[in-house]
């Protein structure tokens, strides 16, 4: 809807004349398509109650040699942070001869462009503020530690290691491979060992015969794995000298949790759910639903592998994950 015209201006310049007066000649207050347009600025600083910013003019930057890189300033987004409140102005400037519903519509094509833009960002900026005023509040001694990040290559932990990384947090990945869906499982590994090797991040990993472990101590699959896997993380901490290890369990895995517990007829304190900490167990991404997470992955074009057994109601967090909770979405 907006075309871009970029024009080459090549000219030879007298001694005499400052970068300055060059500038004024080349980016004339009010836009790019002149001075007459000045007036129409001042009308609007005299009779409009909010106050446009940096609406238009030239923003760049001068090199020690005299050279000079200069862009176009069309219009500005103002955000207040006390209020959290985000505002741009767009507007048009009717002349004798301008047809006032066209310069309307040209008004709204204008705020339909931004709003398109601001649309496509709101996903990401809204996690990333949601997630740094939930450390804030309930993490905010992290900062100065030495962390570790469990990460199967899977959504979930992959966002957790981008956020970590956005707040430059201290971390290393540690991968569990439990060997139950072979080529897949190496694919996992392999996976999130380039990952580290590329971001230049310390990576821990670990095979396990989970299968065998769990036949010799007479427990489900799933929770051979989770004792397999607590007790290497809990090995690393003192090995390693880490702080916390970090999982990336979030608002959908509280939820699916909790009918596991209350169907199997737990107590009060299976209703609580996953703490947000457990000694140095930590869960920064509880607050965040599968949705805001699948969203957030869209929007910064993030990898990450399927886990193929999630399609599988073998399990029963799957039965309730696919057949239950869909239905208390439905509902509410």
């Amino acid at each position: 809807q907006v075309h871009q015209m970029i024009s080459t201006i090549v000219s030879n310049v007298e001694h005499t004349t400052s970068p300055i007066e060059i500038l004024r000649t080349t980016f004339p207050m009010g836009s790019m398509t002149g001075a007459p347009k000045i007036s129409a600025m001042q009308i609007i600083e005299e009779l409009e109650e909010t106050k446009r910013g940096l609406y238009s003019g030239a923003v760049g930057y001068f090199t020690p040699k005299g050279n000079f890189d200069f862009n176009v300033v069309i219009r500005s987004i103002l955000y207040n942070s006390e209020n959290n409140y985000l505002s741009f102005s767009v507007g048009s400037a009717i002349t004798s001869e301008a047809i006032p519903e066209k310069e309307y519509e040209e008004c709204l094509l204008k705020a339909k462009a931004m709003f398109e833009v601001l649309q496509s960002k709101s996903v990401y900026l809204t996690m990333l503020n949601k997630f740094q005023n939930h450390i804030n509040a309930n993490f905010s001694f992290l900062q100065d530690k030495k962390l570790i990040v469990a990460t199967s290559g899977g959504m979930d932990s992959m966002v957790l290691v981008h956020l970590f990384q956005k707040f430059n947090l201290n971390f290393a990945l540690a991968h569990c491979n439990f060997q139950l869906r072979g080529a897949e499982s190496d694919g996992d590994e392999n996976f999130v060992k380039d990952y580290a090797k590329h971001n230049n991040i310390t990576f821990f990993v670990t095979k396990f015969d989970t299968k065998n472990y769990s036949e010799e101590n007479k427990l489900s699959t799933q929770v051979a794995a989770r004792n397999l896997r607590y007790n290497w993380f809990n090995e690393l901490l003192v090995s390693e000298k880490f702080d916390f290890v970090a999982t990336a369990h979030h608002l959908d895995d509280q939820v699916e949790t909790f009918l596991i517990n209350f169907s199997r007829g737990t107590g009060l304190d299976g209703l609580t759910g996953i703490p947000s900490q457990n000694g140095n167990i930590i869960r920064p991404m509880l607050p965040f639903s599968r949705k805001e997470i699948e969203n957030y992955v869209s929007e910064n074009k993030l990898q990450w592998r399927e886990d193929s057994s999630n399609t599988s109601d073998k399990y029963l967090r799957n039965k309730i994950r696919h057949h239950v909770i869909p239905v208390f979405k439905e509902i509410n």
